[in-house]
């Protein structure tokens, strides 16, 4: 099977490429920006941008999956409603154009699990079919990637899995970066600087390790699946948790209190205050399941830091 990928220098893409690799039954080609790393191995590498439309057919030509991981885009982004267009709804639209000129294709597509959905006004978990109503702009683009790949589907062009995807860690994060508030608050806990707080504290997410979103999206690029059809299902944990919580799941890992510094951005007042996924339908029509437990990736990604500083 021949699965093209976008977005394989991401933190997510990695982790799914180097599940994709040890398939071993997967024919990989990826994109990359020219003299950006990446070389060798078992991957067919794709120098361009999904702007040219020779690019997106170069890396679509006998493609059966494609897995579109290319979103620089995040949630805390300011900008105005114009603003990340360019770095995720617009190069996926150009893609979509080149899928239509490749018919048969599937696409795999991660949307946002923790900012598409209406907030209902319930402390429950969002089923895929509640009513969305996106209140940032990122979140309007990402649900806008969803409805375009519904009409593909339905003219026969094309078939999709859309995974909405719940707040993702499990890496990294310099203390300024606008995404990745688990990342973030590790690097200064261990670093003995105050863990920024963006927004209400009190605020609650579904947390899911960027293994398991991986192994997720490797399934559902191998999963067989109807001609024409637009399936989407929740990818998250199931289980809420406070970002006063995940300070104190820190606290307990080094096992001493840490500082941490409120701070109220803009761009934070269109996120939710409860965003929890029902996964139910994952388990149903993907056999996945979430292996990796906050505490237990917590304490991964401490152990991760204090290895790179030994």
């Amino acid at each position: 099977m021949r699965v093209c990928v976008t977005g394989a220098a991401g933190r997510i893409g990695q982790a799914f490429l180097a599940r994709a690799v040890r398939h071993g039954n997967l024919r990989l080609r990826a994109l990359r920006h020219p003299g950006r790393g990446h070389a060798g191995g078992p991957v067919d590498w794709v120098d361009g941008d999904l702007s040219d439309p020779a690019t997106c057919d170069r890396l679509l030509r006998d493609a059966e999956v494609l897995v579109h991981l290319a979103w620089r885009g995040v949630p805390l982004a300011g900008g105005g409603y114009a603003g990340g267009l360019e770095d995720g709804l617009l190069p996926t639209l150009h893609l979509l154009d080149a899928a239509r000129r490749h018919p048969g294709l599937r696409i795999v597509f991660p949307s946002s699990g923790g900012t598409v959905y209406a907030d209902c006004g319930e402390r429950r978990p969002h089923h895929e079919d509640d009513p969305c109503l996106p209140t940032s702009p990122y979140a309007v683009q990402k649900l806008a990637a969803e409805h375009y790949l519904r009409v593909l589907c339905a003219s026969g062009a094309a078939s999709a899995r859309i995974l909405r995807v719940a707040t993702a860690y499990g890496w990294l994060a310099a203390p300024g970066a606008q995404q990745g508030f688990i990342g973030i608050a590790l690097s200064a806990a261990l670093a003995d600087e105050p863990i920024r707080l963006v927004g209400d504290p009190n605020n609650v997410r579904d947390y899911i390790h960027r293994d398991d979103i991986a192994e997720a999206l490797l399934l559902a690029a191998t999963r067989p699946q109807p001609a024409g059809t637009c399936e989407i299902a929740n990818i998250g944990s199931g289980i809420g948790t406070s970002v006063r919580d995940v300070v104190a799941l820190i606290e307990r890992e080094l096992g001493r209190p840490v500082a941490t510094r409120q701070e109220h951005w803009d761009a934070a007042r269109g996120l939710p205050g409860h965003a929890v996924l029902d996964i139910a339908r994952a388990r149903e029509t993907l056999g996945w399941a979430p292996r990796i437990a906050l505490p237990d990736g917590i304490r991964m990604g401490l152990r991760g830091l204090e290895r790179a500083a030994a």
